[in-house]
């Protein structure tokens, strides 16, 4: 099933193909055709793209947010970055994606996750002069032209 990005995508490149069409390029309308087929196909199940590591009954699942905590990063994105590059495993059960504990705690001190805390750090960091408070926003909003605060 295509995703709302994807379908504005496709949007777009059929405006795209519609122009080329007018201006008679027959080849570069066959290979946007091509791509806006592409765009339209499912995207293949995690599963199939990454079998599931056997299970053991004595490994501990938990979600790529209770990972991401552990690992020390603000989001599951690299969670997820990582279990698509078999840095850490993960079990499907009645189609939940888990990761097993022991490789999140595994990961825990590898570069890769020591280079992303970095990176968050840094990042906070220079975001946090446009850090705005509850009061910071009140003082914007009395100052909008037009605006007017609830009870005034």
């Amino acid at each position: 099933m295509a995703t709302t990005e994807d379908r504005l995508v496709i949007r777009q490149l059929e405006a795209a193909r519609s122009h080329l069409l007018a201006r008679g390029d027959a080849e570069a309308v066959k290979n946007l055709d091509a791509i806006i087929d592409r765009l339209g196909e499912p995207e293949p199940a995690i599963e199939s793209a990454l079998p599931p590591v056997p299970s053991s009954d004595t490994d501990e699942l938990i979600t790529a947010q209770e990972a991401a905590e552990i690992l020390g990063v603000n989001s599951v994105s690299p969670v997820w970055t990582w279990v698509g590059e078999g840095r850490l495993t993960f079990r499907s059960i009645d189609g939940l994606h888990r990761i097993t504990r022991e490789s999140v705690e595994k990961l825990r001190d590898d570069p890769v996750v020591k280079a992303q805390r970095k990176f968050e750090a840094e990042l906070a960091e220079a975001f946090a002069p446009f850090e705005a408070t509850d009061e910071d926003l009140r003082e914007i909003y009395d100052w909008w032209p037009g605006t007017e605060r609830e009870g005034d």
